[in-house]
């Protein structure tokens, strides 16, 4: 549970979170500047020419691959009909466990045959222009540890579980034995190492490091 959204959509530019076959998040933007949704990654790499289709394609290769970021200037991209100059801005994240790469597009010009309903839809004042860069920057460097400290923490919690069923049914299984010294043994190890505050407390930690990460999130969106 990453919340990749929450962040992206704060964002003035056209942000989309993908990996080499689907596209897992796109902000508003996006959305409002392309009106549709895009499930597919080819979908994505299909709206610039094809003479950038194979440079993205490398360049999101490497992204997910070896964590490359990478800018690219002049790529041509169509909307509605017109063929806009964008730079775009390649990062790696982690995205609900799995690689992704978070893209940011920006419009490099203003044509004076644009339409004006294209115009606003991208982006056209020059104090945006680092907004591309920031949006992938600041996502790769809250998200991508975030996302591990997640994931972990889930997997973590999963195990803890499967202990606290373990040691029930050992408390329930050495109940029903009559005494020996191996029993006796277990018993007062389980005493001494005050097992029962532990699994409490254990329990508490979980619910303090799942509130303290959803504060970054908060953080981060506020």
């Amino acid at each position: 549970m990453l919340y990749e959204h929450e962040f992206i959509n704060f964002m003035p530019v056209p942000i989309v979170v993908c990996d080499g076959e689907y596209v897992y998040e796109q902000n508003i933007e996006f959305g409002r500047v392309f009106d549709r949704k895009i499930v597919r990654t080819e979908e994505l790499i299909d709206l610039f020419k094809n003479e950038d289709q194979k440079r993205l394609k490398t360049w999101l290769k490497a992204s997910l691959e070896d964590n490359v970021t990478n800018t690219m200037q002049d790529i041509q991209i169509e909307i509605h009909g017109h063929s806009i100059d964008v730079s775009i801005h390649i990062g790696s994240i982690v995205c609900t466990s799995r690689k992704c790469a978070i893209i940011a597009l920006k419009d490099m010009h203003s044509s004076e045959d644009r339409d004006t309903e294209v115009s606003h839809k991208l982006i056209n004042q020059e104090k945006l222009a680092g907004i591309g860069h920031l949006a992938a920057g600041v996502a790769h460097e809250i998200f991508n540890p975030l996302g591990y400290i997640k994931s972990n923490f889930d997997t973590l919690n999963n195990y803890f579980s499967d202990i606290t069923t373990v040691v029930k049914e050992f408390k329930e299984a050495i109940r029903g034995h009559e005494e020996n010294e191996v029993i006796d043994q277990l018993r007062k190890l389980y005493k001494n190492r005050d097992m029962d505050f532990i699994l409490t407390d254990i329990e508490d930690l979980f619910v303090d490091v799942d509130e303290g990460m959803e504060r970054i999130l908060n953080i981060v969106n506020g």
